[in-house]
């Protein structure tokens, strides 16, 4: 549950795949988040798959709702920051 909610409060709160953003930029925000949090069970890759995750579920509720320019925009989103920050910080090196 806990990565759940740190993967949403890094979506709303720091534009996690917002293209404003560089990748650097938003990894270093991310890796600022997570260290201030402060738990070793939370580090910022797991934070990020979990916004993804996030993100992925408010396309599906936005369609589901039949709102498509929200689906639209969270799967922006999503795709984004798989491409930029999870892909990134995998250290398998595969995404979601």
């Amino acid at each position: 549950m806990r990565h759940w909610d740190l993967g949403y409060s890094t979506f709303a709160w720091l534009d996690l795949g917002n293209p404003d953003f560089t990748g650097d930029e938003q990894i270093r925000r991310l890796a600022v988040f997570a260290d201030r949090y402060g738990l070793e069970d939370c580090p910022a890759a797991a934070i990020a798959v979990h916004a993804v995750a996030r993100q992925t579920a408010l396309a599906v509720s936005g369609r589901m709702q039949g709102n498509p320019e929200m689906a639209d925009w969270a799967t922006a989103a999503a795709t984004w920051t798989v491409l930029h920050v999870t892909e990134r910080l995998s250290p398998t090196g595969y995404s979601m």
